[in-house]
């Protein structure tokens, strides 16, 4: 009994170390923080930045970040409806000043989202 417990495990032993060596030689990537690299150091795959920001401060944001601006969760009043969240695809942003922004949406409802010198409107 003592000879096959200590067979058993110099076995699995073995192929527990032969597994690791074999992932450890043919792993080719890893993860750091938000970025996929190569072992050599090449970005593979970066992930998205997303970061809740009211609309009122859109158009005090650097245009880098504006620009990557990909969707926005809006929640307003609906005249017959009543209170509506919707989620809004920008296709496109223009920035007029640092009180003036608006952002082009793809919507069978609406075609822009402005933020205007304090007010939000949904055309």
């Amino acid at each position: 009994l003592t000879l096959a417990t200590l067979t058993l495990f110099l076995l699995l032993g073995g192929v527990t170390g032969l597994t690791t060596l074999v992932v450890h030689v043919y792993k080719d990537t890893k993860a750091e923080g938000s970025t996929f690299v190569s072992l050599s150091g090449k970005v593979m795959q970066v992930s998205p930045a997303e970061t809740a920001v009211p609309l009122l401060a859109a158009p005090v944001l650097d245009w880098t970040q504006l620009e990557g601006v990909r969707g926005i969760t809006a929640t307003y009043q609906d005249p017959r409806r009543g209170r509506v969240t919707a989620g809004l695809l920008i296709d496109g942003v223009q920035w007029h000043n640092h009180t003036a922004t608006a952002f082009s949406i793809q919507s069978g409802f609406a075609t822009e989202l402005r933020v205007w010198n304090g007010e939000v409107s949904l055309l």
